[in-house]
């Protein structure tokens, strides 16, 4: 087989074609030229771009970053307007008051008022005075001046419904015949029973009215 002149360069001293590349015959030593074919270096040079090209990795594109930044602050915006209507977007108190209720209020309120300001408020019921205290001091204080004037001294007082009369004359008919002769008005006062006492406290005797 004839070497071939595009990947080798004969000797110029022993005549053996010595690969491209060799600076020196590796059978007598003599150095190569040290220019080759230029379609040979082409060559190597086209064989040199496809192995390289054949295991390089491509670079990343540039610019992926923001794209994806910018999705997710559109994503947030959306999310943040879907909740803001969901929610009912201002306080539900701002909302108007419907034109309807406004003149139903506005019907009902001056009604109301000239209903309250034409009726009189009513006077207080008058308070119930009983005359009963005033007359039962009337009567004890007549019993006492009574028994004072035939000198049965006595002090005659009102224990509730009770009448006690202290004196030292209690053992005197003439005290249970003033007594009696006041019955009917002692017992319309509502009085139940007088007692008469000594001065001591020590009861004598009790009458019921």
């Amino acid at each position: 087989m004839s070497p071939d002149p595009a990947t080798t360069s004969p000797c110029a001293k022993c005549g053996v074609a010595v690969p491209l590349g060799y600076v020196k015959c590796p059978r007598c030593h003599a150095p190569m030229p040290a220019t080759q074919p230029l379609a040979a270096r082409a060559k190597r040079n086209t064989m040199r771009d496809a192995v390289a090209g054949g295991t390089a990795v491509p670079e990343p594109e540039s610019g992926g970053f923001p794209w994806l930044l910018a999705g997710v602050c559109a994503a947030a915006a959306i999310a943040a307007i879907v909740w803001y209507v969901q929610s009912g977007g201002a306080r539900a108190a701002d909302a108007p008051v419907p034109a309807d209720q406004v003149d139903l209020a506005a019907m009902v309120a001056p009604g109301s008022a000239a209903g309250s300001s034409s009726r009189e408020p009513e006077p207080p019921p008058a308070p119930v005075v009983d005359p009963r205290p005033r007359q039962r001091l009337e009567a004890l204080a007549t019993l006492e001046h009574t028994l004072a004037s035939d000198k049965l001294w006595a002090t005659v007082t009102a224990g509730g419904d009770n009448i006690e009369i202290r004196s030292s004359f209690c053992a005197d008919r003439g005290v249970a015949a003033r007594v009696t002769a006041a019955h009917d008005a002692l017992a319309s006062l509502g009085f139940k029973a007088v007692r008469c006492l000594e001065k001591a406290g020590a009861p004598v005797w009790a009458l019921d009215l």
